[in-house]
């Protein structure tokens, strides 16, 4: 890499005078003047690794300060107050840093541009960010209540620079099961994984996330992928060595023992017990028969 030109230091002023075309109000202000509104930052606070940002935030305005040229974004309200709209994170670091002894006591702040609304603001969790990124659960969070503010789904797609394909799966997530919602959030399950398995399994999804991260797990990964949803194809064996029987003639007898009964449905068959609950479905007969052989093996074992 070629050394770079240092740059020879001049003057602000008569730079500025030359190009600048407006200004924008910078302000150092105490920090007892910022307030943080309840449920503003959930979005944010949603995602696992939040209190790692902050901590790493902290330790550096340990170490350098609070830096001035990373204002917090505020709104200035009629309670004498200035409410953060963006810069929740810096905000929390500065406090966990002052308990640590740093000694900040103004941040500088800027304020939010005149005439800008309350769905302004929610869109800026998104769009004014120039930090860490919304995890996707975060941005769904925030989709949602710009639905609920009677935005609908094309004008939320719109303003983001999104597909209508990204808003609604975004609100497929936020509406799926607290199981999944967890998963996702702690990162055992992508979004993009638990939407596409909510489409196509809809009330099953839940269960066929949960095996699919004990799959996950017992292959020693932290993280569902689509290969941890296929069904494992079933064991030739009853315990030791290989069975060298025909694959049918495994099938049958297992099929026999466990009282199962096959359906078909359309495009795929179903292998339910003998009080009707589904074991396994598959493509096509014998891969419904073994992934119920794989499924119930795993249970036992």
């Amino acid at each position: 890499m070629d050394q770079l030109k240092e740059i020879t230091p001049g003057n602000v002023k008569d730079v500025m005078r030359t190009y600048k075309t407006g200004v924008a109000d910078v302000y150092m202000v105490k920090l007892e003047a910022l307030r943080v509104r309840d449920g503003f930052n959930a979005a944010r606070e949603a995602d696992p690794d939040y209190p790692v940002a902050i901590r790493e935030y902290a330790d550096s305005m340990k170490a350098n300060g609070f830096f001035r040229h990373k204002p917090i974004k505020v709104t200035a309200a009629a309670d004498g107050f200035l409410y953060i709209a963006d810069g929740h994170t810096r905000f929390a670091a500065v406090q966990l840093a002052n308990s640590e002894g740093a000694g900040i006591e103004s941040v500088p702040v800027i304020n939010e541009t005149r005439g800008t609304t309350e769905d302004d603001r929610i869109f800026g969790l998104i769009l004014d960010n120039n930090g860490r990124k919304l995890t996707p659960l975060g941005e769904a969070m925030v989709i949602k209540q710009l639905l609920g503010r009677g935005i609908d789904e094309k004008e939320i797609a719109r303003r983001l620079g999104y597909s209508i394909t990204k808003v609604t799966n975004a609100l497929t997530l936020v509406g799926a099961p607290t199981a999944i919602r967890e998963m996702v959030a702690a990162g055992e399950v992508s979004a993009t994984t638990a939407v596409k398995t909510i489409k196509a399994e809809g009330a099953k999804a839940t269960e066929t996330l949960k095996a699919a991260k004990e799959t996950a797990k017992a292959a020693g990964k932290e993280k569902v992928t689509g290969k941890h949803l296929k069904p494992a194809k079933a064991p030739r064996g009853t315990g030791e060595g290989i069975d060298a029987r025909h694959p049918d003639s495994i099938r049958l007898e297992a099929f026999t023992a466990n009282s199962w009964y096959v359906h078909e449905y359309g495009d795929y068959f179903e292998v339910s017990d003998n009080a009707g609950e589904p074991v396994a479905r598959g493509d096509t007969m014998r891969d419904a028969i073994d992934n119920a052989i794989a499924a119930n093996y795993a249970k036992k074992g």
